[in-house]
């Protein structure tokens, strides 16, 4: 899953909890009846890098998402997340710029 996907996900996320290296997302249930998300309901889904891993829990209907804060900084996940659409474009474009670089 890229981050193009996950960020098409932010609609059924809001953020509960963070701090650098693990985000902790509510989730509305209303993501399962969503086919393009069936992977990340499951655990299953390839995850983009600086993503080390995913941890869905269906009892309290969160995620909590592992991540490396020296290639994704907290500020940018955050505001991938957050509910400024703006904000949140503008951090998924530097998101991915960033993983770019990190590729070459």
């Amino acid at each position: 899953m890229d981050l193009a996907t996950l960020f098409q996900a932010r609609q059924y996320l809001a953020i509960k909890a963070h701090t650098p290296g693990a985000l902790r997302l509510g989730v509305n249930p209303a993501i399962l009846g969503d086919a393009r998300f069936k992977s990340l309901a499951s655990g299953d889904a390839d995850l983009p890098p600086g993503i080390l891993g995913v941890d869905v829990s269906i009892f309290t209907m969160s995620v909590t998402l592992r991540y490396d804060p020296e290639r994704l900084p907290a500020a940018r996940v955050e505001a991938f997340f957050g509910a400024d659409e703006a904000l949140a474009d503008a951090a998924l474009a530097a998101l991915q710029q960033t993983l770019e670089q990190g590729r070459a």
